[in-house]
């Protein structure tokens, strides 16, 4: 090879080389660049979410919070007004304790504010009350009888639409003031008027003589066609409420006095009003209706010579199956009721302590009477005296009869209803029974 081509040949490599060279120096910065934009946008994104997302927005300390446990409602005729009254604790930090730990008010404060309007009644305690109200620990929402009958549907609705409000709570009402159910303290319970009551709706369903009904359930009933709502009635001893310090732009702090709570009986409604109450014996007939678990029952049978004859039942099972049919193009119903139950005590003059076949027959026989005469008492009150449709009879005959429903009967129920014969039907069956139910013989 020549000297001359060999010096093109080394010519031509460097050449080569150098725009190698330069090209990898490009990409080289080019990958630089790339890498630190992408690096500014991290950090710029992740500046962002670590100042908005350093705490919650809505925090408030647990100290700074009333904890509502129940409200009251009542309702003024003669101005229109509005009174509504609140149970609530005041939590604060307990003196001498170390760090965070806090304390309650476990007697609780009540207050009232009486305005043209709910909102503008919590917005005056709300002025008093210098922490913020928090409802996670509300339980009971308390209607007066005033209240029931003329401002149900809307204060019901305003209830519907307050995320806050739970509609898993109960509702309650009394035939008088809500203000002196939630001022009374019971000595009999250790809680305040709002969980006492909680805690009476929870245990006197199993006696038929009331039973718990919540918020969501109560305003289901008022928007089913074919039923009319009902709902537990309480009582208080206490007939006044007393003020402390006085009142001011209508806001009061109520003095909480010693007296007797008691859930007993129901209040029922029609179209949105009440109507009435029941007693103990129509709303044990209302439960039996109705399918309600009732666990304990007793019967007295008074005797020609006046002394009494007493069982006490426990109750195992209750169903209650309603067949509504038409005879003659009007409703009937036929109702089926089916208990289960064991005798617990049974108290008979004469009675040779041992319960034999003969016996246990009569207290079949006993028993089915007393729970029949619960249900036709309820019937008459519902049918003849209140004109209310609480047992669902026109929602049963909307979901067999649809169409005859909405064409016809919907429309006249108000006058059908009161008229509708019932075929009343109870199989009681006493398994079980032992020979020991008997009193303590003495030598």
């Amino acid at each position: 090879m020549s000297n001359k081509n060999l010096m093109t040949i080394l010519y031509n490599f460097s050449k080569k080389a150098f725009f190698l060279k330069i090209g990898f120096k490009k990409h080289r910065l080019s990958l630089c660049h790339k890498s630190s934009t992408n690096l500014i946008v991290a950090l710029t994104v992740s500046v962002l979410l670590f100042t908005t997302l350093t705490s919650c927005w809505d925090y408030v300390e647990y100290e700074d919070l009333a904890q509502i446990v129940a409200i009251g409602i009542d309702y003024d005729k003669d101005t229109g007004n509005y009174i509504m009254t609140l149970q609530f604790i005041p939590t604060a930090t307990s003196s001498g304790s170390s760090g965070n730990e806090q304390k309650s008010d476990v007697k609780g404060l009540v207050h009232s504010a009486t305005d043209t309007t709910l909102f503008g009644a919590l917005s005056k305690l709300q002025e008093i009350v210098d922490k913020n109200f928090f409802y996670g620990y509300f339980k009971v929402l308390i209607i007066g009888e005033d209240a029931a009958k003329d401002i149900l549907i809307p204060m019901m609705d305003l209830h519907d639409r307050t995320p806050v409000i739970r509609s898993s709570s109960h509702i309650i009402f009394t035939p008088g003031k809500a203000e002196n159910i939630l001022s009374t303290i019971d000595s009999s319970h250790s809680e305040i008027a709002g969980n006492t009551l909680a805690n009476l709706l929870e245990t006197v369903s199993a006696t038929g003589l009331s039973f718990s009904v919540t918020i969501q359930k109560f305003i289901e009933m008022l928007s089913i066609s074919g039923i009319e709502a009902f709902g537990p009635s309480a009582h208080t001893t206490i007939e006044y409420v007393d003020v402390k310090g006085g009142t001011i732009n209508d806001i009061r702090a109520n003095e909480q006095k010693e007296g007797k709570l008691m859930v007993s009986g129901l209040a029922a409604f029609k179209g949105g009003s009440l109507v009435g109450w029941l007693n103990d014996k129509e709303s044990m007939g209302l439960g039996w209706i109705t399918g309600k678990k009732i666990k304990s029952y007793k019967f007295t049978k008074t005797r020609d010579s006046g002394k009494s004859d007493e069982a006490y039942f426990r109750i195992s099972s209750s169903k209650s199956k309603l067949k509504i049919k038409l005879v003659n193009g009007m409703p009937q119903v036929d109702l089926n009721i089916k208990i289960r139950c064991s005798l617990r005590k049974y108290y008979i003059e004469n009675s040779s302590g041992f319960i034999d076949n003969k016996a246990l027959y009569e207290l079949k026989g006993h028993l089915s009477k007393a729970i029949k005469s619960d249900v036709e008492a309820a019937l008459k009150k519902a049918q003849k005296d209140l004109k209310s449709d609480i047992f669902g009879f026109g929602f049963e005959f909307y979901r067999k009869y649809t169409n005859l429903w909405k064409e016809k009967f919907e429309k006249e129920w108000d006058e059908v209803f009161p008229n509708i014969p019932v075929n009343i039907n109870i199989d009681i069956k006493i398994p079980n029974t032992g020979t020991n139910i008997r009193g303590i013989s003495v030598k």
